[in-house]
């Protein structure tokens, strides 16, 4: 049912924050953009350890400027989320969490997602916030991990094994601020094991390859 002529092409953008350019996030990634491609979409991929991006100081300055104050690899970065339909976010999983380099990616866009102009006042609270810009809204996301632990989620909630769903979350969060679908989670897990990895690495790029041919 996913003829590319029944499909509007998209563009799909993989977010990928692993230092191994050829490892199992990488791959999966990748497999992700190919299947996407096959399907007749636009695809491209982002390693956030080959851009410099600098922490998030919090000052709002880009709620007000439309851009960042750092003179760093993020402007631009976010103008490629902005033009994307689908974000592919992908990662291993360090300290029961994505990388530091993802979460800076995603503590920089702050103040940046939000119309300022439409500020909504709710007098309850005694609060004040900014609905999505309109560029921002209606996107899709694939999400993609891997790490040491045995066991997926919700299995990976036992003892020494909850960095799955630790970091799970912190991509599903980063998907509800920005109001998005997610259409696929691609958890691979045992990755300190060599005979698992050998014996399942192929089947979870397949995974992976139908994932970006039925967006």
């Amino acid at each position: 049912a996913n003829d590319s002529q029944l499909h509007k092409a998209m563009n799909i953008l993989a977010i990928v924050a692993s230092p191994r350019r050829k490892g199992l996030v990488s791959t999966m990634a990748r497999r992700v953009l190919d299947g996407a491609a096959s399907n007749g979409h636009q695809v491209e991929l982002v390693n956030l350890y080959d851009h410099r991006l600098d922490y998030c100081l919090g000052c709002w300055a880009c709620a007000e400027r439309g851009r960042c104050v750092h003179d760093d690899a993020f402007n631009a970065l976010f103008e490629k989320v902005k033009t994307a339909d689908v974000l592919v976010l992908a990662a291993p999983i360090y300290w029961s969490n994505v990388p530091g380099i993802m979460k800076t990616f995603f503590d920089r866009h702050c103040g940046l997602i939000w119309n300022w102009s439409q500020t909504r006042r709710y007098p309850l609270l005694n609060f004040e916030w900014a609905p999505l810009r309109p560029e921002m809204r209606d996107k899709q996301a694939v999400l993609i991990l891997a790490c040491s632990a045995p066991l997926p989620p919700p299995l990976g909630r036992l003892p020494m094994m909850h960095e799955v769903s630790d970091a799970l979350r912190a991509m599903v969060n980063y998907t509800r601020k920005l109001e998005m679908k997610i259409l696929a989670r691609l958890v691979f897990t045992n990755t300190k094991d060599p005979q698992f990895v050998g014996k399942h690495r192929e089947r979870f790029f397949a995974k992976a390859y139908e994932i970006g041919r039925r967006l």
